[in-house]
């Protein structure tokens, strides 16, 4: 726990550093929407890492103090509630998935601007979608507790909120597609 503590605020930190680098050091006459896809998809990134990883060291500072001081949190022996922890853990893990596909997205979208040797169509809708995936990446964590018991309207409104996720990254795909 320690360990995995740790590095979350060593991406906390990364994520910080990717926003301020961004908002402070960009090039002379580089505004917002004239920077790299590449790097607005490091800006949506960093801006998960930033909101997101303290919920997942908040949960394992609660775990700890769960088992050092036998509180009653997660364990419902103790009068805590194990599906508390899934939805913690599930509120940063669905968000961090983006982590890993957004600068992959960027680079595919700095590539096939490379060998396009042109614009991406749609530039300030591809831009924005990054940051739409991000927001939205924070809104779906209920998809993974669809067994543990929720309403069936918390499963409705997470069901379509995971169908509308797809439409930024079609964003991405269509606008590479017409490039």
């Amino acid at each position: 726990i320690v360990g995995i503590f740790i590095n979350g605020f060593s991406s906390i930190l990364t994520g910080l550093n990717f926003i301020v680098t961004i908002h402070k050091m960009r090039a002379p006459g580089m505004t917002w929407f004239r920077m790299p896809l590449f790097v607005w998809a490091h800006y949506a990134t960093g801006l998960i890492m930033v909101l997101g990883t303290p919920v997942i060291a908040i949960t394992l500072v609660m775990v700890a103090a769960e088992r050092l001081l036998h509180l009653g949190i997660f364990d419902p022996r103790l009068g805590g509630d194990p599906v508390l922890f899934q939805h913690l853990f599930w509120f940063y893990s669905h968000p961090a998935v983006y982590i890993m596909i957004l600068p992959a997205m960027g680079v595919i979208s700095e590539l096939i601007t490379c060998f396009a040797r042109r614009r991406v169509y749609g530039y300030g809708f591809v831009a924005a979608s990054s940051l739409l995936i991000a927001l939205l990446g924070f809104l779906v964590w209920g998809h993974h507790l669809f067994v543990s018991g929720q309403s069936e309207y918390a499963a409705f409104v997470f069901s379509f909120l995971s169908f509308f996720v797809a439409i930024p990254s079609a964003i991405k795909v269509f606008n590479w597609t017409a490039t």
